[in-house]
């Protein structure tokens, strides 16, 4: 008896307007939550990720150490690491006086997915350190362990040096990653000698070894292909010319070699976001 039969229809209208809009608005705030949730679950694998990474770099004899890991989300594929090499037990990386492990890898894909696997080679990294017996075996090892794993079709790329200092000499192998450059009086080669299949495509796959011989004065750059396949707004990558050639324009350091190549890279892309993880390593013989 509140309002006439005829005011009905007009009622129910407002009645379902004001209930859409309360519903609306419930979602929208639970959406926001959830979308805070996320992030910060998102926040929490970043900081995770970074604390997987060597900070500082470990001092290695005879080396100028330098390094750079720029995610394209959150959270990312790309990985680095600087490891004594068959430290006992308990030992001190301060007194290792032997060979180090120099790696770079890129997990397949971007985001949290990308980090787990990471997580899981960074395990397989350091479980496996103190009994490696060469570059080509340890990735053998963990090639093995990862395509074990249910990872959906993700995979691996890894470059991984094993550097003695007392003889400066370094055995690498390669599975499927960018070949590091190496600048030597005033020429710039890449170690791109031995290579083979990524991580976690066929758990028989075995791992050639080569070796370079470094001289005072020798820069080596690893990076992931974030660097090589930056892309301008014209579709061209960064390539591996303009790489040579930034390598190329002297740098007194490490860290003065990777942000030269950070700036080049920047030119390139005149302000674009970069669409993919961008990691370097790089090492100067002292």
């Amino acid at each position: 008896d509140a309002f006439p039969t005829s005011e009905v229809e007009s009622q129910i209208l407002q009645a379902n307007l004001l209930g859409g809009m309360s519903n609306s608005k419930r979602a929208t705030k639970e959406l926001h939550e959830a979308t805070a949730y996320i992030q910060h679950e998102m926040d929490e694998i970043a900081s995770i990720q970074r604390g997987l990474l060597p900070s500082p770099l470990p001092a290695v004899p005879g080396l100028e150490l330098a390094a750079i890991h720029e995610s394209f989300d959150r959270a990312g594929g790309d990985y680095y690491d600087v490891f004594p090499i068959g430290l006992p037990e308990g030992g001190s990386i301060d007194e290792h006086t032997g060979t180090w492990g120099i790696l770079i890898a890129d997990a397949s894909g971007h985001g949290p997915s990308a980090a787990v696997v990471v997580a899981m080679l960074s395990t397989l990294v350091h479980t496996h350190a103190h009994s490696a017996q060469g570059p080509g075996k340890f990735l053998e090892y963990l090639n093995r362990h990862i395509a074990t794993k249910p990872i959906h079709g993700s995979f691996v790329t890894a470059f991984l040096m094993f550097y003695d200092p007392r003889s400066r000499t370094a055995r690498y192998a390669c599975a499927g990653h960018n070949p590091p450059l190496v600048r030597s009086n005033g020429n710039v080669k890449w170690l791109d000698a031995v290579g083979s299949f990524p991580l976690g495509i066929d758990r028989g796959a075995w791992y050639e070894e080569a070796d370079v011989q470094f001289q005072t004065g020798d820069m080596a750059l690893l990076y992931t292909d974030g660097i090589t396949e930056a892309k301008a707004l014209s579709g061209e990558f960064f390539g591996e010319e303009r790489l040579q050639q930034a390598i190329l324009n002297g740098h007194a350091g490490a860290l003065d070699l990777i942000d030269a190549v950070r700036k080049h890279v920047r030119v390139h892309l005149l302000g674009q976001r970069p669409m993919d993880d961008q990691t370097m390593v790089a090492l100067r013989v002292v």
